[in-house]
């Protein structure tokens, strides 16, 4: 699939984690720069992990996803964990500590490589979309990724409006 972005009209990732009891899960929510959802991805996750880790493979899940994507070079990614979307922004002093958190850590900065342009910023759990895509995961026993397509009028009206 090809999506044509506009520099001043980046992608938009929203990104969620959770564990609860046995299962955990991840999501991640794509949207347009007017807000309108071009696709979604949830899946399974070892609930043995740290909720913070789980953040961290949110965004690692993510971003694999787009690398698949043509035509994505600018991305804003949202998250509602500050510890984790904290270290990417250079305004805070968040930093990653523990050696598998480090890990995770240089991970995303090599696949934020990729794109000309990305950023990480902190959102309140209850405006982010991701987290309702997360919690949907519980009730599947496999993954789920939902990409719609240029022919999708939603899509499709998406690549109209950025090139105006």
């Amino acid at each position: 699939m090809t999506i044509e972005t506009h520099k001043n009209a980046p992608l938009r990732v929203y990104v969620d984690a959770s564990i609860k009891g046995d299962a955990g899960t991840v999501g991640a929510v794509f949207t347009t720069h007017m807000g309108r959802v071009i696709g979604e991805y949830s899946s399974r996750i070892d609930a043995t992990m740290s909720s913070t880790y789980a953040e961290f493979e949110a965004i690692v899940r993510a971003l694999s996803l787009l690398e698949h994507v043509n035509g994505v070079e600018h991305v804003k990614v949202f998250g509602d964990n500050i510890s984790v979307v904290g270290i990417f922004d250079p305004s805070t002093r968040y930093r990653a500590k523990q050696s598998k958190m480090v890990s995770y850590e240089d991970r995303v900065r090599t696949q934020v490589e990729e794109f000309s342009y990305c950023t990480f910023d902190h959102i309140p759990r209850d405006l982010n979309p991701a987290h309702d895509v997360a919690d949907s995961a519980y009730r599947r026993t496999v993954g789920h990724t939902m990409w719609l397509d240029a022919q999708d009028d939603r899509a499709q009206r998406y690549v109209e409006e950025v090139r105006a």
